[in-house]
């Protein structure tokens, strides 16, 4: 996948799970949590009846396998902190 792909092209480099406090989140538009709030863009995954204030209310329609169900946002930074 993605994080063994990246690992080729930047090895060493852990990835780090990033909180809606993160100023990536707050850059453009003040985006606010909780993460299970936020809309991933993956528009074959989408279920346009999900419900953000029911924490029962699926996310996807599509079971997209172990772990997919939380939403997660990781980054990668360099030696100085910055995002990649």
């Amino acid at each position: 996948g993605v994080a063994s792909e990246m690992n080729s092209v930047l090895p060493g480099r852990a990835w780090t799970e990033l909180t809606t406090d993160h100023p990536v989140f707050h850059c453009v538009f003040d985006l606010r949590g909780p993460m299970r709030s936020l809309q991933v863009p993956t528009i074959q995954f989408w279920n346009q009846d999900h419900n953000p204030n029911d924490p029962q209310s699926p996310l996807q329609r599509v079971y997209r396998g172990e772990g997919s169900e939380e939403m997660h946002v990781r980054a990668l930074f360099d030696d100085q902190q910055r995002m990649m």
